[in-house]
């Protein structure tokens, strides 16, 4: 079966190219499946950002200690370690190859990076993270406690090696909570660097779809409404609809302003 391109964007129905081969088609349609597969990348990526920005701005607004307010802190916590997760587990699937090294490199480097990969577990099959908060009476700022003891019960679920780290924490230094402020704010730098790497190690990949895609289109490279389609136009792909929403998904990287206050910090 041969397939044809054509431009049928504000009512043209020009076509491009002729002759186009199944291994082409599928050369396109994988190409395309890939992309798709980016604009999610990037779409867990916002979701996981702005779950990380509505916990830090209740806890910024909040001036209370009833019931409510604990249920939306540990609410708010949840989203955060339930779209690191989704986050995760997409990375795993689709970009394994690049994702494994990087991961296992901030893992090893950086404990807070090691502290939200345990607590995703923790929280989604043993029990809440955050326990209590804590108004200081000189600062008037509050703490919002993790306790320790908690992570350490043998059934929380997390890595025997972490629980390693986390006993020595408590026995040597004494520290029996980590407040939940300061700890997502570190995390939420340690995933940006993360996420900016695997960025940079798919970005030639998302360009070569882009560019093989682009050959089907006007020699002009502007993005048309561009379909491949059988010759008797009973099956179709379409180009370039799908190019234009990853370029415009590409531009949503940036970390935006709301959020750039706490790179800064």
């Amino acid at each position: 079966m041969t397939y044809i391109s054509k431009d049928l964007s504000r009512g043209k129905d020009e076509v491009l190219k002729s002759n186009i081969t199944e291994d082409q088609f599928n050369e396109i349609k994988d190409s395309l499946d890939y992309l798709d597969t980016c604009t999610y990348e990037i779409d867990y990526c916002l979701m996981l950002r702005d779950n990380i920005y509505d916990f830090l701005r209740n806890v910024e607004n909040d001036e209370t200690d009833h019931d409510l307010v604990f249920v939306s802190l540990n609410r708010l916590f949840m989203n955060i370690m339930n779209s690191y997760y989704a986050w995760i587990e997409h990375h795993e699937k689709n970009y394994k190859s690049v994702f494994k090294p990087i991961a296992i490199q901030y893992y090893d480097s950086h404990f807070e990076y090691r502290l939200a990969y345990n607590l995703r577990t923790y929280t989604t099959h043993h029990s809440l993270a955050i326990t209590s908060t804590t108004t200081h009476l000189d600062s008037g700022l509050k703490t919002i406690n993790i306790e320790l003891e908690k992570l350490l019960d043998k059934k929380s679920g997390i890595q025997n090696s972490f629980r390693k780290e986390l006993e020595s924490i408590v026995s040597d230094n004494g520290i029996q909570t980590i407040d939940a402020y300061p700890f997502i704010i570190t995390f939420f730098k340690i995933f940006e660097k993360l996420q900016g790497d695997i960025w940079n190690s798919i970005y030639k990949d998302i360009a070569a779809k882009i560019e093989l895609l682009q050959d089907y289109t006007q020699n002009d490279r502007m993005i048309r409404d561009t379909y491949i389609l059988t010759e008797d136009e009973s099956d179709y792909l379409r180009i370039g609809a799908k190019i234009a929403i990853m370029l415009n998904k590409w531009k949503k990287i940036i970390v935006p302003d709301y959020l750039m206050n706490y790179l800064d910090s």
